[in-house]
């Protein structure tokens, strides 16, 4: 079972959280987060991290903002980039199940 976690802006996720949920769902991790910044509130994504460094050193620099985080444990489908959520639906939303 893959763990979602919506982390509000502020807000942190210990180091330990994350790095348990990624060892417990190895096969992928991404999330999404808007720039507050920009004025167009366009979802940015960032997924296919099978290792937690990477995944750290692409989350650590918008850890401040709010994010939508998943940890993937796959069931059906590839272990592949493709295959991580989270999903982008349109220009301002992204999808994680």
């Amino acid at each position: 079972m893959c763990l979602a976690i919506y982390k509000a802006k502020g807000a942190q996720v210990p180091y330990n959280h994350l790095k348990n949920a990624f060892e417990r769902n190895p096969h992928g991790a991404g999330f999404a987060y808007v720039n507050p910044k920009d004025k167009h509130q366009k979802v940015h994504i960032r997924k296919g991290f099978f290792t937690f460094d990477e995944f750290m050193d692409a989350y650590r620099p918008h850890s401040h903002k709010a994010c939508a985080i998943h940890f993937r444990f796959a069931t059906k489908g590839a272990k592949t980039k493709e295959n991580c959520h989270p999903f982008k639906l349109t220009k301002k939303h992204a999808m994680i199940h």
